[in-house]
């Protein structure tokens, strides 16, 4: 971890497997969810080079292989009301269903907003190594200051991985609907072999450890009763967290969000010097710096500060930086769910003044940083806040409600999708609904039962809620997804899936180099990606028109059940549909069918 401004770490980057490693769990755990975001997280499992997160450049039959294989082995757990609507519905979202898991903190009136992934690889000789990555960004693709601490397993590494194994465990029990049993097998088992792990620390930090907070109903506050020098970095405050915090030093400087520090008011930071991201800071190249984004809630932070890091200089000359999810709205944490890190190290090279002032040749925050003083005393409230609050509460216990969508065939073309819910008696304002597959063209009033007719690629248990309340400055409009309960007639949604996106000779090709996985043919898959090809030929000489499937296939007998699995299920979905042969490469079926009698052979 590092905290120097020129640094940039990527979820993607995070995620990605050690050289030759690939991904066998993964538990992720955030407070809001952006759906095309989660596409990248299995991307970045089966792709080398680096995902920028433009999903648009993204090649969609890479996209659906990667997906296809890795979201078997992916859970995320979010916030209920925490899924972002989708700006373009993608077929492919249709394998990262069951990757969701919507889930609710135990307190009343809390949320589940830690920022936690764990991760298990598997190396080439079958031996397990582990990941945990601590993160103050949401799986979304806003452009805020965020932090990432990317902890590996380590021998002799300094943290104890107990408390996340331990966290993760008690992830299940917190869904609004149960996982599936293979699933609630895979978190079980992830968190038990990494019970026992050690992590290291990145350098210069010498030790440290593991911080969750609020499952387990124990309030937590890692800070010291007293320290030299304190350095507080938190989009959100709230006046009593703040006091409690400024106990710690005289010397204090607090980083925040100029519309924070507004609402708070000059009283509560009164001794403390308060700063601002300078504007040039936030925006993008070219950006309009004059465009401000009101920020109410921690749901429509997009750019910005929104980092949560605490650095304190104690009397010993050590440091400690507190890092993670946790703002500094309550003291002591434990209201909601969390998860971060306490990191030691000594002052000169962890402490406050490194932060602040950078080293030689490396600036430091300071740098990006301008003084901010509240516009007045006791704050000034902003009207919006309550009624945001209001909505954020009212998804939530519409999605705790547990919506179902009846799925109703209507012909080869068509489906019915019949969603019910309860709607509560006290809903505030006008709430109207859609499928997230279809344009809000498409809403309706939300009522105990609303009704789609739409084409079967578009049937998708992703329901968008959209509700207006308040009036004058108070009046807010949030949207956001809930998942529903599919029924009915839903066997067929992942082949029509498939399907989508494989839609000729070429692509069916292009995909069966893709399921087996070998990294010698990346050149080929480029060259495919221009050329009209669709023939297979067993003697290929190499050319760009003569495309080998041979070795590979030959290859995986005996190194990769798992791939030849793959191709075994794509051609059994291809000789299922009518018009299947009119997809399947020329002269593929004799060679799969010798490839497939050879494997079963050395199986027995």
């Amino acid at each position: 971890m590092t905290l120097t401004p020129e640094s940039r770490v990527l979820l993607t980057d995070a995620l990605r497997p050690p050289a030759g490693h690939r991904v066998d769990v993964v538990v992720g755990t955030t407070y809001s969810l952006d759906l095309t975001a989660l596409l990248m997280a299995p991307l970045s499992f089966a792709v080398s080079e680096q995902v920028d997160g433009d999903v648009e450049r993204v090649d969609p039959i890479r996209m659906l292989e990667a997906v296809r294989r890795h979201a078997e082995h992916t859970t995320v757990f979010v916030q209920a009301g925490g899924i972002h609507v989708p700006s373009t519905y993608r077929s492919v979202l249709t394998f990262l269903e069951d990757t969701v898991v919507e889930v609710t903190a135990p307190r009343e009136g809390a949320i589940f907003h830690p920022k936690l992934w764990a991760v298990r690889f598997v190396g080439p000789d079958g031996t397990a190594t582990h990941r945990v990555v601590i993160l103050s960004r949401n799986m979304t693709f806003d452009r805020s200051w965020d932090t990432a601490l990317v902890l590996d397993e380590a021998p002799d590494g300094a943290v104890d991985a107990a408390p996340a194994a331990d966290f993760v465990r008690a992830l299940p029990a917190r869904a609004l609907r149960a996982l599936s049993t293979a699933r609630e097998d895979q978190v079980a088992d992830l968190s038990t072999t990494l019970a026992s792990v050690r992590l290291a620390v990145p350098a210069p930090f010498t030790g440290g450890y593991l911080l969750p907070i609020g499952l387990d109903g124990t309030d937590v506050w890692p800070f010291p009763e007293r320290a030299k020098r304190l350095l507080a970095i938190t989009p959100f405050l709230g006046r009593p967290a703040v006091r409690a915090l400024a106990r710690v030093a005289d010397e204090r400087t607090l980083v925040s969000r100029p519309e924070s520090l507004d609402m708070l008011g000059s009283d509560a930071v009164d001794g403390w010097q308060a700063t601002v991201l300078q504007r040039q800071a936030e925006v993008e190249p070219g950006g309009d710096i004059d465009a401000v984004p009101p920020v109410r809630t921690e749901l429509e932070t997009r750019t910005g500060l929104h980092a949560k890091t605490f650095v304190v200089d104690l009397p010993d000359g050590t440091s400690a930086t507190v890092t993670g999810s946790a703002n500094l709205t309550y003291a002591p944490w434990g209201r909601n769910v969390e998860f971060g890190a306490v990191l030691t190290g000594p002052t000169r090279a962890c402490g406050v003044a490194s932060v602040l002032d950078g080293s030689s040749g490396v600036a430091g925050l300071a740098s990006l940083l301008q003084d901010h003083a509240p516009s007045s005393a006791q704050g000034v409230p902003d009207p919006a806040i309550a009624t945001s609050l209001e909505i954020e509460q009212f998804h939530r216990v519409l999605a705790t409600l547990l919506p179902v969508a009846h799925v109703r065939r209507l012909d080869d073309e068509r489906a019915e999708v019949t969603v019910t819910v309860d709607v509560p008696p006290d809903a505030p304002g006008t709430t109207r609904t859609w499928l997230a597959s279809l344009p809000d063209g498409h809403a309706q009033a939300l009522a105990p039962t609303t009704r789609w007719t739409l084409a079967h690629l578009n049937v998708t248990p992703f329901l968008v809620v959209e509700t207006t309340a308040g009036a004058g400055d108070a009046r807010v409009t949030r949207r956001c997804v809930l998942k529903t309960e599919l029924t009915g007639d839903v066997d067929r949604r992942r082949h029509d899936a498939v399907f989508d996106v494989l839609r000729s000779k070429q692509d069916v090709l292009r995909y069966l180099l893709f399921l087996l996985g070998d990294p010698s043919y990346d050149a080929l898959l480029a060259e495919l990606a221009g050329t009209g090809e669709t023939g297979f030929h067993p003697e290929a000489t190499g050319t760009r028109q003569d495309v080998a499937l041979l070795e590979p296939l030959v290859r995986a007998i005996g190194r990769d059940d798992d791939a030849l699995a793959r191709v075994a299920s794509l051609v059994e979905d291809l000789r299922a549909m009518p018009n299947g042969h009119e997809l399947v490469p020329d002269n593929f079926d004799v060679l799969w069918d010798a490839v497939w009698l050879v494997h079963q052979e050395a199986r027995r």
